[in-house]
């Protein structure tokens, strides 16, 4: 566990402004039968996969009023923090925002790493997520970015520590395919050239951590099925994973393993079970990458 809180900023996700009270509720039934099969379609996910790491977690974002009762009984349950703003009108206001961002402020000065997660609730601009970033690069705090399109390239304009992305936001973000490796490291070249340290590039059956003096690739394999076709990643669960290796200052490549190994979708975590060592296995390789 590391020394001090994870703080998860969690704006809204694929659910509309009004249906974060369904998804709350929906979640603590889930929750009551049993909290490891809870699923949260929002980054409130990585705050409970976190919490299932033995982290310490804060909780920040923008609600709507009508979700502050399933809220405080989802983060009650799991032991989560609770720094919430609540908003009673249709859209973000000005003083909710207000007040959020002071909060936000404030919780820098005893949590080093923040995850920032989804897109703007209704009533704020997708750039939000680089205005919180920039919020908490100024303050001196370690940033993980976990979001897309509008929201992500605002994110990176604030330079922050890591940055989780696919190939396809990649792509969005590049402005064109990137159809070979040599274009994809160009990409995260780019990105590193404009302060960004870390870049995760995740796929269904791989992860690629690049950073200024490395690069790895982790790749799910099997000793039965070495190309691993049908598995894939959760996720939440390998954002909170990262988020809990960096917090703890752990080398990359056990990072990778264990964030990986974690946040294989239950479904797919063994497969053929019949054979008795046909689970996933997690090869580790460097990339020939340089800035």
């Amino acid at each position: 566990m590391s020394t001090q809180p994870i703080v998860t900023v969690t704006l809204d996700t694929e659910f509309g402004f009004q249906d974060w009270s369904e998804s709350l509720l929906s979640s603590v039934n889930k929750l009551a039968s049993s909290t490891q099969a809870a699923v949260i379609n929002t980054g409130l996910d990585v705050a409970l996969r976190l919490r299932g790491l033995g982290e310490r977690v804060r909780v920040t974002g923008i609600l709507p009023e009508s979700s502050r009762a399933a809220s405080n009984a989802l983060f009650g349950e799991n032991r989560l923090d609770n720094h919430y703003y609540y908003e009673s009108c249709p859209s973000v206001c000005e003083s909710t925002w207000g007040s959020f961002r002071k909060g936000l402020e404030d919780l820098c000065e005893t949590s080093e790493w923040f995850v920032v997660s989804g897109h703007a609730p209704k009533g704020l601009s997708p750039r939000i997520s680089g205005q919180i970033t920039a919020i908490l690069k100024h303050k001196g705090r370690r940033v993980i970015v976990d979001t897309r399109g509008l929201a992500l390239k605002a994110a990176i304009e604030a330079r922050p520590d890591v940055v989780k992305t696919d190939l396809q936001q990649l792509e969005n973000w590049a402005g064109h395919a990137l159809t070979t490796p040599a274009e994809q490291h160009e990409a995260v070249r780019q990105l590193i050239f404009k302060g960004v340290r870390n870049v995760i590039l995740e796929s269904d059956v791989k992860v690629q951590w690049f950073n200024p003096e490395q690069a790895w690739e982790a790749r799910i394999t099997s000793t039965n099925a070495p190309n691993a076709e049908g598995l894939s990643t959760a996720p939440d669960s390998l954002l909170a994973g990262i988020a809990h290796g960096l917090a703890n200052k752990q080398p990359i490549t056990e990072i990778l393993s264990q964030s990986i190994q974690a946040s294989l979708t239950p479904d797919r975590a063994v497969l053929n079970p019949a054979a008795g060592n046909g689970g996933p296995q997690i090869s580790l390789k460097t990339l020939p990458f340089t800035l």
